[in-house]
């Protein structure tokens, strides 16, 4: 884009007042940088500064005239940034109350500012091609022009009115009218069999993981609408594997009883269709919030968690799954994961709320005759096994054995436990409900590790 483009697309004073909002009070920085990021600033100085608060914040450092100027004369930029400029930044800004909203100003015109010049890539391109290839090269970089647009926040309130926009004009034909948990130390799963040896502990971090298929993304979806039902706080869901609405309509399905299957196709009964809208109305009562925001980082779940937490009390966070997060610059990717790791228990601590991310196990328990994982899968993964304070597999025989004798449960493997007995548990496994349930009373039993399964 020509100059006149750029200096319209550009707000130097808005860029100016982000910085200088947290250099007068650096607790906005856990807002602003939900809102904007280093390569939003079109100053280079801005950017370069930016860069310092988040180098900063991330060792625990205070954020102000002497440790920014300190930070940037580390990485040789003095030149660049000096503290007459630092000094300069908070003259004229009275007070730091709009920082947000200047935030917003600088993410909304740096995106714009992505978007012309892949409009222009594409004008370039379109010179020579044509057809499919045209189109696709467009899509391509149109996506890639704004790789962090953030996704919205969505409430209990809002995914139900969207599944209700959704599915009510393909049910309306068939339209009808419309346990108390156990008592557990830490936070319940709402599954009995479950919370009887699994402490969810406050401050905590628990992997749960597992090959593609067996159910995982499933069962933590399942636990984190229950602890949103409890009335004990807000569950943040980070919805990396698909869309928020597709979570809450798995959920939504379950809890009803009916075809997940048969809910999407319109395909249920005039009951069935009662069930599920019931449960869109339970649904929009309950604490729960969704970003399904592609690629994020850990930088971005812990800005919009120590922001909801200023509202009220975090009671759960699930990251849904760790692989697919935009990970750190590291050597190794290893490395890379281990410093996710470590952030998110920091998290938990910081929220006093146990964590859950779940996680991909690497192929190496396929070629074992026993295919059940062990803590060794996660070897090669970084520092999960170590960062995390409990370890929860999910293991299904029927995947590898179509016939096995144990179709239709869940194996929950305990590997590890920092304040809990190890072991394995039993779940009935609803594949049509995509949905985990206590095993009924005739149901075999597992003793493992001194304690029954199974059992009520």
């Amino acid at each position: 884009m020509g100059d006149g483009g750029r200096t319209m697309l550009t707000d130097s004073k808005a860029e100016r007042a982000v910085i200088a909002a947290v250099l007068l009070d650096n607790a906005t920085l856990t807002s602003t940088r939900a809102i904007v990021e280093t390569s939003d600033f079109d100053s280079p100085r801005h950017a370069l500064t930016w860069a310092a608060f988040l180098a900063l914040a991330e060792r625990g450092d205070p954020i102000d005239v002497v440790t920014v100027a300190g930070e940037i004369a580390a990485q040789g930029k003095t030149n660049a940034v000096d503290n007459q400029f630092l000094g300069e930044l908070t003259d004229d800004l009275i007070s730091p109350a709009h920082c947000e909203a200047h935030a917003r100003i600088v993410a909304d015109l740096a995106a714009r500012r992505r978007h012309v010049e892949a409009a222009r890539m594409v004008a370039a391109y379109a010179l020579e091609h044509g057809g499919e290839e045209l189109s696709a090269y467009a899509a391509k970089v149109m996506r890639e022009a704004a790789p962090r647009t953030r996704g919205a926040l969505l409430t209990g309130d809002d995914l139900a009115g969207s599944l209700g926009d959704r599915y009510r004009e393909r049910l309306a034909e068939r339209l009808a009218a419309p346990q108390e948990d156990k008592q557990v130390a830490g936070t319940p799963s709402g599954l009995a069999t479950l919370d009887e040896p699994l402490c969810l502990g406050d401050g905590r971090l628990y992997i749960f993981a597992a090959r593609p298929a067996m159910g995982k993304s499933a069962l933590v979806g399942q636990i984190a609408h229950h602890v949103a039902s409890l009335g004990r706080g807000e569950v943040v869901f980070f919805a990396e594997e698909m869309p928020a609405v597709e979570v809450a309509h798995r959920d939504v399905a379950g809890r009803a009883g009916v075809d997940v299957r048969e809910a999407e196709r319109a395909g249920l009964t005039q009951e069935g269709v009662g069930a599920y809208f019931a449960q869109l109305g339970e649904l929009a009562g309950r604490r729960i919030v969704y970003d399904d925001t592609p690629h994020v980082t850990v930088e971005h779940i812990e800005a919009v968690c120590q922001r909801r937490a200023l509202t009220g009390r975090v009671a759960l966070v699930v990251v849904d799954y760790l692989q697919l997060l935009s990970l750190p610059k590291a050597e190794r990717h290893d490395i890379a994961i281990g410093a996710v790791t470590r952030r998110l228990k920091a998290l938990a601590r910081s929220l006093n709320c146990p964590v859950i991310c779940v996680s991909q196990l690497n192929r190496e328990c396929e070629s074992r005759p026993d295919k059940r994982p062990l803590l060794a899968d996660l070897r090669s993964s970084g520092d999960i096994e170590q960062d995390g304070d409990g370890v929860v597999f999910v293991y299904r025989d029927e995947v590898y054995k179509p016939a096995s004798k144990d179709k239709g449960f869940a194996e929950i493997l305990i590997a590890k436990q920092r304040n809990g007995p190890t072991g394995m548990v039993k779940l009935r496994w609803r594949a049509e409900q995509v949905r985990f349930a206590d095993p009924d009373d005739d149901a075999p039993d597992y003793a493992v590790a001194g304690f029954e399964m199974g059992k009520k």
